[in-house]
């Protein structure tokens, strides 16, 4: 590059026409730059970014005396040239270079590195310099976010920064005393009210935390019925009635069947002269709610009655959700998060 101007050629490889083609041209003309797009395919307007880069490469002149590359400076700044003074081809003290991160300028009598505003650098110049005596190292664009670590040197850039992801503890509670995938954590026990008792009975019944027994001295008794429409009769002898369907000499006693009761005997129940023993007893028996009961010949045993009530043992359970994505948000662990931690790389490489 002269006082005056300069002229830039890209030039790529076609695989498709196995040649090299013209990119952009970049030249002169009547002290503007003018940008010559050659060639127009729609593969280089859709990978601008790419091709960009490929040019920065493309674009090495280091054998070139008195050339300053810029990579495409000229595009992105709209300018002929990144100098103050790029009329007459020096700079002087004072005079400011700005450029983007992908580029370095080195001098061994550059100083007074700052960074402005805008996050670009700046380098102030001190004393005076020629074009010939500065030259940009173009550098390649960071790499993706991970990339392998890789040891920092003069032709090496290395960026690190921690990301995090988190783990959420569910929990739920069920019934099943296992569950596939959960952690079991403890348990509950809850009881519902207690059933009705059961009719006396003489085999003996253990009780539990379900069921609770009594015990008592208990009378059996056989029951009359009625033979024709088979209740049971409020009228304990032979030959009677039947108060529910009215058929004569139906009545009769029953004495296949026994229940047991606390209500004991005495004189005091004999029917008239007879030696029938009774107890006008409210219980369910053969579809009759009240019915006479006769005593039997057998002796007062100990009885058994029940009630149930029913039990329910609830257990809790818990377990680590899928990991969340890897961010570069950090989380916080606690006994319902648990965090995991790692760092990633990025480089970028001088050409």
């Amino acid at each position: 590059m002269g006082q005056r101007g300069f002229g830039v050629t890209y030039l790529a490889y076609d695989e498709e026409l196995c040649q090299e083609v013209v990119l952009k041209k970049y030249r002169w003309e009547h002290g503007s730059l003018d940008n010559e797009v050659i060639n127009k395919r729609d593969y280089y307007k859709k990978q601008r970014k790419a091709f960009l880069n490929e040019a920065r490469i493309l674009s090495s002149l280091f054998d070139i005396k008195e050339v300053v590359k810029v990579l495409d400076y000229f595009e992105e700044r709209r300018t002929s040239s990144p100098y103050k003074k790029a009329t007459t081809g020096k700079l002087t003290n004072g005079d400011a270079i700005y450029y983007g991160d992908i580029l370095q300028v080195t001098y061994s009598t550059l100083t007074n590195w700052t960074i402005d505003s805008h996050g670009k650098e700046k380098i102030t110049v001190t004393g005076n310099v020629t074009s010939a005596d500065i030259y940009m190292i173009v550098w390649s664009d960071w790499s993706e976010w991970p990339d392998d670590a890789d040891t920092e040197s003069n032709t090496v850039k290395v960026e690190s920064k921690s990301q995090y992801r988190y783990s959420d503890k569910a929990t739920t509670t069920s019934t099943n005393a296992s569950l596939p995938g959960w952690i079991q954590t403890g348990s509950t026990t809850s009881y519902g009210g207690w059933g009705s008792w059961s009719v006396w009975q003489t085999n003996a019944i253990g009780g539990s935390d379900t069921r609770q027994v009594e015990t008592a001295t208990v009378y059996p008794y056989y029951y009359f019925y009625c033979k024709s429409c088979g209740r049971g009769s409020r009228y304990p002898y032979y030959g009677s009635t039947c108060a529910y369907c009215n058929s004569s000499s139906y009545v009769t006693l029953d004495t296949g069947t026994v229940d047991w009761f606390t209500n004991s005997w005495s004189s005091s129940t004999r029917w008239g002269s007879t030696s029938k023993y009774y107890q006008y007893i409210y219980d369910y028996h053969a579809g009759a709610n009240a019915i006479y009961w006769n005593w039997t010949d057998g002796n007062a045993q100990t009885g058994y009655r029940y009630r149930d009530r029913s039990k329910t043992i609830t257990y809790s359970y818990y377990k680590w959700n899928d990991w969340s994505s890897w961010s570069d948000t950090a989380y916080s662990s606690n006994g319902n998060r648990k965090v995991d931690t790692k760092t990633v790389y990025r480089i970028k490489k001088k050409y």
